[in-house]
């Protein structure tokens, strides 16, 4: 004898309209595990925020996952040397694992590799407004 089982969870509207997941969830769109997974770092992220009355709390997802990536232009003019330094916050790297079997180390040099601005991609100067190579 063939029996199944289903089962269905029925919120009232005013609980469901809180729920994380189908605020996210679109049938016309595509979304991967990475964005769903960012997503609800973020609404958990949120949560503790309200839950705390403080929008300037330091959760716990932002003690386990955050980190700040610092950036700082150097000024390519020999007689300059200008360096301007920025700072982001972030949750998640975007690092190359897959080509040339590279482990996270090798991967994590790439990411933080020294690059030089030219060309297409020159920087201006802040300190004396010129256009020069920047590292």
């Amino acid at each position: 004898m063939d029996s199944s089982v289903s089962s269905a969870v029925h919120l009232p509207p005013s609980q469901s309209d809180s729920l994380v997941i189908p605020k996210f969830y679109n049938v016309n769109k595509q979304e991967d595990a990475h964005e769903l997974f960012l997503h609800l770092l973020d609404k958990m992220d949120e949560a503790e925020k309200k839950a705390y009355r403080n929008p300037k709390h330091v959760s716990i997802l932002q003690e386990m996952f955050g980190g700040e990536c610092r950036q700082t232009l150097t000024c390519g003019n020999q007689d300059c040397r200008h360096a301007s330094h920025t700072t982001q916050p972030f949750s998640d790297l975007s690092l190359d694992l897959l080509s040339r079997d590279r482990d996270l180390t090798g991967s994590l040099d790439d990411f933080t590799r020294e690059e030089t601005l030219s060309q297409d991609n020159q920087y201006k100067c802040e300190k004396y407004h010129h256009i020069d190579r920047i590292y």
